[in-house]
C-alpha cells in the first residue's frame, strides 16, 4: 500500500469542523495575545493548559459531580495525568524547519501523559454487556468510587440511599487511553510552559507527586474560559438539551487547527497529540490509506512531533 499523501490546505478545512462562522479559525497571536492579557494568574494558566494540550474539560478536571458520574455522563480524567521532564534534541535532519550546517538544539521537555476521553461516546452504553461481567464485590465498588474521588457518592452507596449500578463501575474499572504532550521548557519556543510548570510545583508541593489537573469541576472550568476570553469565544447557543454545544473544546479544535497551520503537523502526528486514533486522523485529513491495523503498530511517540515544535514564536507571531 502506497504511503498517503497530505494534501495541506484539506486537512486544514477539514479540521476546520462544522463551526463555519468568523469563529470557525483565528491566528496565533490574536488568541495569544488575548490569552497574555488575562491578569488572573490561575485563569490565565488553566486557558493556557487547555490549549497546549488540545484537551477537553474533562481531560483537566479532576473533581465531578456524584450526579453526572452516577450516570455516566463525564468522569474526572485529570486525576489520572501525570508529567515528566525528558531530555531532546533536534538537528536539521530532524527539522526541516532549522538550516543546514546548524548546531543541534538540544534542551528539557515537559511531557505531559494525559488521559484521553472519547469523543461521543456515552460512558454508559445502550446496549447491555453480558451479567457476568457485571459481578462486583462491596470491595471493588468501594475501591472503584474512592480512585475517583466519589466520597459523597460513596457515602450515600453505604448508607443505602444510592444505586450504583454495575455497568457504571465495570466502565469506571476499564483501562485508560493515554496521549502524550511534550512541551519545550523554553521560552523562545513555548512562553506558556512557566506558568504550567509554576501550577504543577503548587499542586505537588504537598505530597510531592508528579499529577497534572485541576481541582475544578468541567462546569467551573468552562465558566472561567467564557469569562475570561469573551471577546474573541463565539456567543453561548443554548441547544434543545439546554446545553452550548457551539462552545464545546474550541481551544480544543484552535489547537489543532495551529498545530497543522502553522507547526506543519501531520496526520500521524495529530494522532499521537490529540488521542486520535490513526485511521481517524487520516479520516480527519481527507486522506484513505489507513487500516484499523495500524492501531497495533502506528502509536509513535512524543519525539515524533516534537521537532515540529522548535519555532521561535516570535516568528509565528508576525
Amino acid at each position: 500500500m502506497e504511503t498517503p499523501q497530505l494534501q495541506e490546505p484539506n486537512l486544514r478545512s477539514v479540521l476546520m469542523g462544522s463551526t463555519t462562522n468568523k469563529y470557525s479559525t483565528i491566528s496565533i497571536k490574536k488568541f495569544r495575545n488575548e490569552v497574555d492579557s488575562i491578569e488572573d494568574d490561575k485563569a490565565r494558566t488553566i486557558i493556557e493548559a487547555y490549549y497546549i494540550l488540545a484537551g477537553r474539560l474533562c481531560e483537566l478536571s479532576a473533581v465531578a459531580n456524584p450526579s453526572e458520574v452516577k450516570v455516566g455522563a463525564t468522569r474526572p480524567y485529570g486525576l489520572f495525568n501525570t508529567f515528566s521532564l525528558e531530555n531532546f534534541e533536534v538537528t536539521p535532519v530532524d527539522s526541516p524547519l532549522l538550516p543546514r550546517g546548524m548546531n543541534a538544539i538540544t534542551g528539557k521537555a515537559l511531557v505531559i501523559t494525559v488521559a484521553t476521553a472519547k469523543r461521543g461516546k456515552h460512558i454508559l452504553k445502550k446496549k447491555q454487556p453480558d451479567p457476568e461481567t457485571l459481578k462486583f464485590t462491596d470491595e471493588q465498588i468501594e475501591e472503584t468510587l474512592r480512585t475517583y474521588n466519589q466520597r459523597e457518592l460513596l457515602k450515600r452507596w453505604k448508607e443505602g440511599e444510592e444505586k450504583i449500578d454495575p455497568q457504571l463501575i465495570k466502565v469506571l474499572r476499564e483501562k485508560f487511553h493515554f496521549k502524550p504532550i511534550a512541551i519545550p521548557i523554553d521560552i523562545r519556543f513555548e512562553p506558556w510552559v512557566v506558568d504550567i510548570l509554576k501550577h504543577i510545583q503548587d499542586i505537588n508541593m504537598k505530597d510531592r507527586g508528579n499529577k497534572f489537573c485541576f481541582y475544578l469541576t468541567r462546569q467551573e472550568l468552562r465558566n472561567i474560559i467564557r469569562k475570561n476570553l469573551k471577546r474573541i469565544l463565539p456567543p453561548v447557543m443554548t441547544t434543545k438539551q439546554g446545553g452550548s454545544h457551539n462552545l464545546k473544546n474550541i481551544l480544543r479544535h484552535w489547537r489543532i487547527n495551529h498545530l497543522t497551520s502553522y507547526y506543519g503537523f501531520n496526520p500521524q502526528q495529530l494522532a499521537t497529540y490529540t488521542g486520535w486514533s490513526t485511521l481517524t486522523a487520516f479520516q480527519k485529513a481527507g486522506i484513505t490509506g489507513g487500516s484499523p491495523t495500524m492501531e497495533h503498530y502506528v502509536r509513535m511517540a512524543w519525539r515524533s512531533y516534537f521537532p515540529c515544535l522548535i519555532r521561535h514564536i516570535d516568528d509565528l507571531m508576525e
